[in-house]
């Protein structure tokens, strides 16, 4: 989530310095306007104008990840920065076509008609790379064939602008069905970080060239400190404040999973309960008290199997008075066994009802198992014992994302055993992941404490809280967890960060009147 938020904030900054040295541009030729106020003069001032508007509007639009639904409509959003960026390229080189190129000594200068300009706008997103490129090739011309040499910074600079143009052209194509192209292409892949490298070269190298006049004179000089000023002040403080909004949102989700984690946890131990409940009725049967006395096993197989098919557990045992399996409800012919060595099975000795959690080796994961034993009782002495046991599987934790809409998991040990989490075909389960965050581990399955943080889970980030998962001993045997997608909790906080985004766009806009104002007011002081 955090790197998003960078990358955001990283796009914002971008576009606004640029809308700044566009409107730096703007106001160099604006002066050069004045003093011969040509119709061409001034359709490149108002180019420059319209170009830094255009930045200005893309530096308040949100990256699809981070919106599913934006305030404004996207459409509209990036229809008018078209406008304004197609609009300025297109007055820059109208301007700059129409202007005469007074040619070096002893060279001919040659038009090329470019007849296949039309054919190259045949969509409204194609515009703007084929404008940048027009105007740069003019300001080439201006440069190379002509006598403007001082104007190459500029053409370098159109240039740029094209390949930025073009990058950012490429995401029309992020719907392709090839991951690796997805990838390429995808909202902070490579595509987008080069485009806004190439997009911050442009910048820097126009700048270079514009303040490199403009800081010549005092009144200029004053209004573009006081504006870029006013820029650092707004990117410190929306930075600031967006990110003070990220990390409240983190927190009170995480605050809100661990809450959650404790519920399943709830629904766990009383699932528990209610087995030693079912347990304890089913060891004071008449009938099974009498079978296990009588060590009838023909009749306590069919009792056992009885009470499995109503009770709906996995499995039932029952023991006589030394642990030796004498019938067992799910595999009548499977008997024989002695189970001394268990846990539960002492208590039950013991004359305690208990349950509890065991964890034992699957197919594909560990095998997460809710056992409950109770004692088989004639008068004061102990003639035997029940176990019951059901499987915590897939069904458990659907029930829970069901009635919650949060991804419940429930690791074996540290591995996943029954889960909400899908593969990327959104049909396979993502059973049998390791965790092997220390942390995590150090914590949940040595400590036995809670933890709650950002963890990856099939190359997905998660808000997370996990908690132990407990045995009759209180020792860990494996982990609950229940978690967020980051990007969920990056888009609830999705429109509150772009009204933010717009507002500072919009004020810093405004700030540039009493920029302008002040800076004329202190020059006519001095003067």
């Amino acid at each position: 989530m955090w790197s998003q938020f960078l990358f955001e904030i990283a796009h914002f900054a971008t576009c606004l310095f640029t809308a700044l040295v566009l409107f730096a541009t703007f106001w160099l030729y604006q002066d050069a306007w004045k003093v011969r106020k040509t119709m061409r003069g001034f359709l490149r001032t108002c180019g420059f104008l319209f170009l830094s508007i255009s930045y200005v509007v893309s530096s308040a639009i949100l990256e699809a990840t981070v919106l599913k639904v934006s305030l404004f409509s996207a459409s509209n959003m990036v229809g008018l920065q078209l406008f304004f960026r197609n609009l300025g390229y297109l007055l820059i080189f109208l301007e700059l076509a129409s202007e005469k190129i007074e040619s070096r000594p002893k060279t001919q200068l040659s038009y090329v008609a470019l007849p296949a300009m039309a054919v190259s706008l045949v969509a409204f997103q194609v515009f703007s790379p084929v404008l940048a490129l027009l105007a740069a090739i003019f300001y080439s011309i201006k440069a190379v064939i002509g006598l403007e040499a001082h104007v190459k910074p500029a053409a370098a600079a159109f240039f740029l602008f094209t390949v930025s143009e073009l990058l950012s052209l490429l995401s029309l194509f992020r719907q392709t069905t090839n991951v690796t192209l997805f990838h390429l292409l995808a909202p902070f892949g490579i595509i987008w970080i080069a485009q806004h490298v190439v997009l911050l070269l442009a910048t820097l190298v126009l700048g270079r060239w514009v303040f490199g006049y403009l800081l010549k004179q005092f009144e200029p000089q004053l209004f573009m400190m006081f504006s870029a000023l006013t820029l650092a002040i707004f990117l410190i403080t929306t930075t600031v404040f967006t990110g003070l909004l990220l990390k409240s949102v983190q927190d009170e989700s995480l605050n809100q999973l661990e809450s959650d984690a404790k519920v399943l946890q709830y629904a766990l131990d009383s699932k528990r309960t209610e087995g030693v409940a079912d347990v304890i009725a089913i060891a004071q049967n008449p009938e099974l008290e009498k079978g296990v006395a009588d060590k009838t096993k023909e009749q306590l197989g069919m009792l056992a199997e009885q009470f499995l098919l109503s009770k709906k557990y996995s499995t039932l045992l029952i023991l006589d008075d030394h642990g030796q399996v004498i019938a067992r409800g799910e595999d009548k012919d499977n008997i024989g066994s002695f189970l001394n060595d268990d846990s539960l099975v002492k208590r039950a000795k013991a004359g305690e009802a208990a349950g509890g959690f065991i964890t034992t080796d699957g197919v594909l994961a560990p095998v997460i198992t809710l056992r409950a034993v109770a004692p088989v009782k004639t008068g004061d002495q102990i003639i035997g014992t029940v176990v019951i046991g059901t499987i915590i599987d897939n069904a458990f934790v659907d029930g829970i994302k069901k009635a919650t809409g949060l991804q419940a998991s429930l690791y074996g040990n540290n591995t996943l055993s029954a889960t909400t989490l899908l593969a990327a075909d959104n049909t396979t389960r993502l059973t049998g992941i390791t965790e092997n965050n220390q942390d995590i581990i150090q914590r949940v399955f040595i400590a036995g404490q809670n933890f709650k943080g950002g963890v990856t889970i099939g190359n997905t980030l998660y808000f997370a809280a996990d908690l132990p998962l407990l045995d009759t001993d209180n020792t860990p045997i494996g982990m609950i967890f229940v978690g967020r997608e980051q990007q969920e909790v990056l888009q609830a906080a999705g429109h509150s960060v772009e009204l933010t985004f717009i507002a500072t766009a919009v004020m810093l806009v405004l700030s540039i009147i009493p920029s302008f104002f002040i800076s004329r007011h202190i020059t006519q002081q001095i003067r």
